[in-house]
């Protein structure tokens, strides 16, 4: 059995949202998504050995709202007890396209988060996934960038523009790894947020 078959068996409402590389994610309701993974990086803390995600996720919750909420997750195992994969219960965004709002909202939104961002890298945090690499567009067959920040959400809150990150399939924290990396992995971060400002504040307003 596969890890998707056991979301639409448990779930039989649940609706597909997207699927790639790194896993399927569907809808629950209105506040909730499940992301289903049939493979996951494992790290060792003090007292345990959580997913990656979770560690990643719950580290990016504490600081600020930037980050999706992440509510849950469950370990599915095969009847022989070998792991199928894993189900990460999330906070479910809306996008909106960036045409939604003005130049001047969107100027506004990536100031929030860009604060947030520093908060976070400054915590030892990084994404590792803001840009997509660029065979994504081969693979899906698309022209434009916007499949590059898939992993970056626009959306509205009490009427204003409002930037969250919806992923975290390669984040990394620097207690779970070597110093220099994640100085690189930020470095990276950086350099993927600038070239995510570049293409979000010159969206072209005509086609």
């Amino acid at each position: 059995m596969a890890i998707n078959n056991v979301v639409t068996e448990s779930f039989p409402d649940a609706k597909l949202l997207a699927s790639g590389f790194y896993g399927s994610v569907y809808a629950l309701s209105e506040s909730t998504v499940v992301k289903a993974v049939d493979t996951c990086i494992y790290w060792f803390t003090a007292t345990s050995c959580e997913p990656a995600d979770v560690l990643a996720f719950n580290w990016a919750n504490t600081l600020n709202n930037l980050v999706v909420k992440h509510q849950d997750y469950i370990p599915v195992n095969r009847e022989d007890g070998e792991s199928l994969g894993h189900l990460f219960f999330m906070e479910r965004v809306f996008p909106c396209v960036p045409t939604a709002f003005s130049r001047e909202e969107l100027q506004a939104a990536v100031e929030v988060a860009e604060a947030q961002l520093n908060e976070l890298w400054e915590s030892g945090w990084a994404h590792c996934d803001l840009k997509r690499p660029d065979f994504i567009k081969r693979a899906y067959n698309k022209q434009d960038d916007d499949i590059l920040f898939n992993n970056i959400a626009l959306t509205e809150v009490d009427g204003k523009c409002v930037i969250r990150l919806i992923d975290l399939g390669n984040a990394n924290l620097e207690q779970y790894d070597e110093e220099d990396k994640i100085l690189k992995d930020i470095a990276k971060d950086k350099e993927d947020w600038r070239h995510f400002k570049e293409w979000l504040l010159n969206y072209p307003r005509q086609h």
